[in-house]
């Protein structure tokens, strides 16, 4: 967006060579404006890093949680499955016994 390029050209402008000849102060309060308009923007930029890093942060744990959920429903089904065939097992054998 040319941001910085602007705020440095400020900066650079409002630092004269010898000044004005005025000696009101215009100068150094231009210079310092510009210096907090650039303080202000790093700042933001700061601000802006630090939310993307949490939004990350975020996608990772959301990831790490999904992973545990699918691996213990896998599991669930799995003991689930070998109790269901521990079942049939025995109602197998039940009816082998009575047969004979």
């Amino acid at each position: 967006n040319g941001l910085p390029e602007r705020v440095l050209d400020h900066i650079v402008a409002c630092r004269w060579q010898g000044g004005s000849g005025l000696h009101n102060g215009d100068e150094e309060w231009e210079a310092n404006e510009a210096e907090r308009a650039l303080e202000a923007q790093r700042l933001e930029a700061e601000e802006a890093n630090r939310l993307r890093e949490l939004r990350a942060m975020r996608e990772e744990e959301d990831a790490i949680r999904s992973f545990y959920n699918a691996e213990r429903r896998a599991l669930l089904l799995a003991e689930a499955e070998a109790d269901l065939n521990r079942m049939v097992f025995l109602q197998r054998e039940e009816d082998r016994l009575r047969r004979e």
